[in-house]
Protein backbone atom coordinates (compact mmCIF):
# COMPACT_ATOMS: atom_id res chain seq x y z
CA UNK A 1 0.00 0.00 0.00
CA UNK A 2 0.90 3.54 -0.62
CA UNK A 3 1.56 5.79 1.91
CA UNK A 4 0.97 9.40 1.66
CA UNK A 5 3.56 12.30 4.07
CA UNK A 6 1.53 14.00 5.58
CA UNK A 7 2.97 16.78 7.69
CA UNK A 8 6.23 14.45 7.77
CA UNK A 9 4.40 11.31 8.65
CA UNK A 10 3.60 8.49 7.04
CA UNK A 11 0.09 7.88 6.77
CA UNK A 12 -1.71 4.75 4.96
CA UNK A 13 -3.74 6.35 1.73
CA UNK A 14 -6.95 3.69 3.04
CA UNK A 15 -6.55 5.33 6.05
CA UNK A 16 -6.85 9.07 4.85
CA UNK A 17 -9.46 8.04 2.28
CA UNK A 18 -11.57 6.38 4.97
CA UNK A 19 -11.80 9.00 7.49
CA UNK A 20 -12.63 11.68 4.49
CA UNK A 21 -15.65 9.11 3.50
CA UNK A 22 -16.50 9.00 7.15
CA UNK A 23 -16.52 12.66 7.48
CA UNK A 24 -18.57 13.14 4.58
CA UNK A 25 -21.37 10.49 5.09
CA UNK A 26 -21.82 11.82 8.53
CA UNK A 27 -22.65 15.52 7.58
CA UNK A 28 -24.81 14.33 5.05
CA UNK A 29 -26.55 11.92 7.68
CA UNK A 30 -26.52 15.19 10.10
CA UNK A 31 -28.12 17.64 7.82
CA UNK A 32 -30.87 14.71 6.45
CA UNK A 33 -31.71 14.03 9.67
CA UNK A 34 -32.08 17.54 11.06
CA UNK A 35 -33.99 18.56 7.69
CA UNK A 36 -36.40 15.95 7.96
CA UNK A 37 -36.97 16.47 11.88
CA UNK A 38 -37.45 20.09 11.77
CA UNK A 39 -40.09 19.08 8.63
CA UNK A 40 -42.35 16.72 11.03
CA UNK A 41 -40.92 13.47 9.77
CA UNK A 42 -41.21 10.37 12.46
CA UNK A 43 -38.44 8.56 10.82
CA UNK A 44 -35.78 11.39 10.64
CA UNK A 45 -32.82 8.65 11.54
CA UNK A 46 -34.18 6.52 8.93
CA UNK A 47 -33.99 9.07 6.47
CA UNK A 48 -29.81 9.77 7.40
CA UNK A 49 -28.67 6.29 7.54
CA UNK A 50 -31.03 5.61 3.78
CA UNK A 51 -29.27 8.86 2.31
CA UNK A 52 -26.01 7.56 3.12
CA UNK A 53 -26.03 3.62 2.56
CA UNK A 54 -28.27 3.68 -0.30
CA UNK A 55 -27.88 5.01 -4.15
CA UNK A 56 -31.63 5.78 -4.33
CA UNK A 57 -32.48 7.32 -0.36
CA UNK A 58 -30.57 10.59 -0.83
CA UNK A 59 -32.41 11.18 -4.44
CA UNK A 60 -35.92 9.88 -2.80
CA UNK A 61 -35.69 12.01 -0.10
CA UNK A 62 -34.85 15.30 -2.19
CA UNK A 63 -38.12 14.01 -4.20
CA UNK A 64 -39.97 13.38 -1.40
CA UNK A 65 -39.17 16.91 0.06
CA UNK A 66 -39.58 19.13 -2.93
CA UNK A 67 -42.16 17.30 -5.25
CA UNK A 68 -43.79 14.60 -2.97
CA UNK A 69 -46.22 14.32 -0.12
CA UNK A 70 -44.24 12.70 2.27
CA UNK A 71 -42.34 15.53 4.08
CA UNK A 72 -44.05 19.29 5.16
CA UNK A 73 -42.65 21.99 3.82
CA UNK A 74 -43.36 23.54 7.36
CA UNK A 75 -40.45 24.29 9.35
CA UNK A 76 -39.29 26.43 11.87
CA UNK A 77 -36.92 28.72 11.81
CA UNK A 78 -33.32 27.21 11.56
CA UNK A 79 -31.07 27.39 14.33
CA UNK A 80 -27.64 28.61 13.88
CA UNK A 81 -26.57 25.30 14.57
CA UNK A 82 -28.72 23.43 11.70
CA UNK A 83 -27.47 26.04 9.50
CA UNK A 84 -23.72 25.30 10.10
CA UNK A 85 -24.88 21.23 9.53
CA UNK A 86 -26.99 22.38 6.37
CA UNK A 87 -23.43 24.32 5.56
CA UNK A 88 -21.45 21.22 5.69
CA UNK A 89 -24.19 19.10 4.40
CA UNK A 90 -24.27 21.07 1.51
CA UNK A 91 -20.43 21.34 0.97
CA UNK A 92 -20.10 16.92 1.63
CA UNK A 93 -22.87 16.28 -1.03
CA UNK A 94 -21.20 18.62 -3.68
CA UNK A 95 -17.80 17.25 -3.02
CA UNK A 96 -18.78 13.76 -3.55
CA UNK A 97 -20.42 14.47 -7.11
CA UNK A 98 -17.56 16.94 -7.89
CA UNK A 99 -15.24 14.16 -6.81
CA UNK A 100 -16.89 11.16 -8.56
CA UNK A 101 -18.13 12.86 -11.42
CA UNK A 102 -14.70 14.90 -12.36
CA UNK A 103 -11.93 12.87 -10.86
CA UNK A 104 -10.34 9.32 -12.76
CA UNK A 105 -11.46 6.56 -12.12
CA UNK A 106 -8.43 6.10 -9.86
CA UNK A 107 -9.44 6.07 -5.75
CA UNK A 108 -6.35 7.87 -4.90
CA UNK A 109 -7.55 10.50 -6.84
CA UNK A 110 -10.92 10.86 -5.63
CA UNK A 111 -10.31 11.17 -2.35
CA UNK A 112 -8.07 13.70 -3.22
CA UNK A 113 -11.01 15.55 -5.64
CA UNK A 114 -13.52 14.74 -2.89
CA UNK A 115 -11.01 16.55 -0.07
CA UNK A 116 -10.05 19.76 -2.11
CA UNK A 117 -13.77 20.27 -2.95
CA UNK A 118 -14.86 20.02 0.60
CA UNK A 119 -12.41 22.63 1.41
CA UNK A 120 -13.14 24.89 -1.15
CA UNK A 121 -16.96 24.27 -1.47
CA UNK A 122 -17.35 24.77 2.47
CA UNK A 123 -17.04 28.82 2.07
CA UNK A 124 -19.63 29.03 -0.94
CA UNK A 125 -22.28 26.53 0.56
CA UNK A 126 -21.79 29.24 3.59
CA UNK A 127 -22.49 31.58 1.41
CA UNK A 128 -25.57 29.91 0.53
CA UNK A 129 -27.06 29.31 3.33
CA UNK A 130 -26.12 32.05 5.55
CA UNK A 131 -26.33 34.49 2.50
CA UNK A 132 -30.41 33.23 2.14
CA UNK A 133 -31.19 35.12 5.33
CA UNK A 134 -29.31 38.21 4.52
CA UNK A 135 -31.42 38.26 1.46
CA UNK A 136 -34.70 37.79 3.51
CA UNK A 137 -35.35 34.83 1.32
CA UNK A 138 -34.45 31.93 3.90
CA UNK A 139 -36.25 32.17 7.89
CA UNK A 140 -34.23 34.07 10.17
CA UNK A 141 -31.66 31.75 12.40
CA UNK A 142 -32.31 31.68 16.20
CA UNK A 143 -29.59 31.75 18.46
Amino acid sequence: MTALSLFGLQVPLLLVGGIVWCLIAVSIALWIARDASARGSDRPRIWAIASVTTPIGLPYYFYQRFVGDGISDDRPPATGRERWIQTLGIASLGAVLVGTMLAPPDPVSQVWYMASTYVAGAPLAALVVFGRERRGRGPKAES
